[in-house]
């Protein structure tokens, strides 16, 4: 668990696709799922929080989205829009 104490193992969601999203409905505090293949290096997907929104390094005129797992210490790197797969907005305990 690195979104522990929030999401474990044994927990449901209910996320937004992210085809039915735009930018503007992505916010700090966010939980969302993306494609962590450019980011990790390996095919998984990754559930975890957006701590900072930023400028892409890649490309200055687009937003990314800076997560980290709360329970992990370092955040991940830059998330593109286009990785996202879904906003989680309800997760059942």
């Amino acid at each position: 668990g690195s979104m522990r104490p929030f999401i474990g193992k044994d927990n449901y969601g209910i996320s937004i696709k992210a085809e039915c999203l735009t930018v503007n409905d992505i916010k700090i505090g966010d939980f969302i799922s993306f494609d962590g293949n450019r980011i990790f290096g390996r095919e998984v997907s990754v559930a975890h929080q957006i701590i900072e929104i930023v400028n892409c390094s890649h490309d200055r005129n687009s937003l990314c989205y800076i997560t980290k797992g709360t329970n992990n210490d370092v955040a991940d790197g830059e998330v593109r829009f286009e990785e996202i797969t879904s906003k989680i907005v309800i997760i059942n305990y």
